[in-house]
């Protein structure tokens, strides 16, 4: 081995000793935020090892003129070509996420008009999230209505004895071919004409429709917007400790880490909770929409004359209500039922919002 003493180093320091910090033989600008070594007040750009620049001297001391030993055969320009690690800027060494959480990560906590995109040192997207629900307005419903009716079914229409003065006087209901049945007559009437009335609708229904819900957007009053590195780099930082590009502004000036669900912090240095949300459960609607009884749903009731007791040759044909000569026969059919209308009901808007998806983020206080 043989001792090798590097040209200027006896101005810099004297002994192993001018290297401890505060380094004597490096400003404090020289050092990375831990001290681990001199960048440029070494000569050569020697790092600052064990507080002599290039390392102690054989046996751990330094010599009188600051110089080191190195084997045999090697040469002090290789020596000095060692290089300290890359620098991290100061302040930007922090504690990894612990097992079970995500980042660290930047983040921004505001409008949501200004929310901004993740800056070129923190590409990735970590969060989009939002904080402050905004009571939402109710659902806006549109009117209910009523379709036609539909399933209705005609009774039979009745026939009693003459036209104006026993109106109150009716036999029972029939269909098809009326003869021989005895009617009463009564004072002033005339068992030879017979009243026919129009057969009348029973039940059905109308489809209701309307009732449909427009929701007004969710707001919330803050938007949480989470961008990290994604290089996780360890280089120029101590043990346990990683390189992240500082914060600034529009977003926060600390780094935070996350993990889905309402959660308790890791602890130190990620500390400060906020719960934010990443969705809504949206139950906004409106009340279902009915109608009323069909009304006005016509049977149309044909009433025909006949010559003959089996009502085959035909004289006439009315529509009923009508007073016609039932002698010898008459003849009574139904059609399907047509028309009528239903009236629908009111409507009320329903359902709330409420914050769904929770994500708990700890940040440094």
């Amino acid at each position: 081995m043989k001792s090798l003493r590097r040209a200027g180093a006896a101005a810099a320091f004297v002994g192993a000793a001018l290297c401890a910090a505060p380094f004597a033989a490096c400003s404090i600008d020289d050092l990375d935020v831990r001290g681990k070594a001199c960048v440029d007040a070494c000569p050569g750009g020697l790092p600052c090892i064990g507080g002599v620049c290039g390392g102690p001297a054989e046996g751990g001391a330094a010599d009188g003129a600051g110089g080191g030993t190195v084997p045999d055969g090697a040469s002090n320009d290789a020596q000095a070509d060692v290089g300290p690690p890359p620098d991290c800027p100061p302040g930007s060494c922090v504690a990894p996420a612990p097992a079970g959480w995500t980042g660290p990560f930047q983040i921004y906590d505001g409008n949501p008009a200004n929310a901004p995109a993740c800056p070129s040192v923190s590409p990735v997207v970590a969060l989009v999230a939002n904080a402050d629900l905004i009571a939402p307005p109710a659902a806006q419903c549109s009117a209910c209505t009523c379709g036609g009716a539909s399933g209705a079914k005609c009774d039979k229409g009745t026939i009693g004895p003459g036209c104006t003065a026993c109106p109150a006087q009716t036999a029972p209901a029939i269909y098809g071919c009326y003869t021989g049945l005895a009617i009463t007559s009564c004072s002033g009437g005339s068992a030879s004409t017979a009243l026919v009335t129009a057969a009348l609708a029973d039940g059905g229904s109308c489809p209701p429709g309307g009732g449909v819900a427009t929701r007004p957007p969710v707001t919330w009053q803050r938007a949480q917007i989470g961008c990290m590195n994604g290089n996780k780099s360890t280089s120029g930082c101590g043990a346990g400790l990683m390189c992240v590009p500082t914060p600034a502004s529009p977003f926060d000036r600390v780094l935070c880490v996350m993990q889905a669900g309402d959660v308790g912090c890791p602890g130190a240095p990620y500390s400060a909770k906020r719960v934010v949300q990443k969705g809504t459960n949206d139950t906004r609607g409106c009340s279902a929409c009915s109608c009323t009884a069909p009304t006005g749903v016509a049977c149309p009731t044909t009433v025909n004359t006949y010559s003959d007791n089996n009502c085959m040759n035909a004289t006439g044909t009315f529509t009923a209500p009508t007073c016609q000569p039932f002698s010898p026969a008459v003849g009574i059919s139904v059609g399907a039922p047509v028309g009528g209308s239903c009236a629908p009901s009111g409507v009320t808007p329903n359902g709330t919002v409420t914050p769904s998806m929770p994500v708990t983020v700890c940040c440094m206080p």
